[in-house]
C-alpha cells in the first residue's frame, strides 16, 4: 500500500504522471530535429498559401468564395505563428504562450 505522507517525507511525492510527461518531453527534445520538422511544415504551408492565393484570383468577384479562402489564409497565418512558438518551446523546454 502507498503511504502518501511517507512518500512526501521521502521526496517521492511527485505525481508519477508528471514524471512520465517530463520524461517524454525530455526524450522529444533530445531526439527530435524540431527545426527541420518546423521548416518542412512551413514549406507545406507555403504551398497551401500559394494555392489559396491562386484560388482567390480565379474566384474573381465571388464574395462568398473569397471570404472562405480568406479565412483559410488567416488560419494558415495562425499556424505559422504556432509553429514558431512550438519550435521555441521544444528547443528550450517552455510551453507555447496561451496554449
Amino acid at each position: 500500500m502507498n503511504d502518501k505522507a511517507g512518500d512526501e517525507r521521502s521526496g517521492a511525492g511527485v505525481d508519477p504522471k508528471n514524471r512520465q510527461n517530463d520524461a517524454r518531453e525530455n526524450d522529444f527534445r533530445a531526439n527530435a530535429d524540431v527545426p527541420s520538422v518546423v521548416h518542412e511544415m512551413n514549406n507545406q504551408l507555403a504551398v497551401i498559401d500559394g494555392n489559396l492565393h491562386l484560388a482567390k484570383k480565379w474566384a474573381g468577384s465571388e464574395d462568398r468564395i473569397i471570404r472562405v479562402l480568406s479565412e483559410a489564409e488567416a488560419a494558415s497565418e495562425e499556424i505559422k505563428g504556432l509553429l514558431t512558438q512550438f519550435r521555441s518551446a521544444a528547443m528550450d523546454g517552455r510551453k507555447p504562450k496561451g496554449r
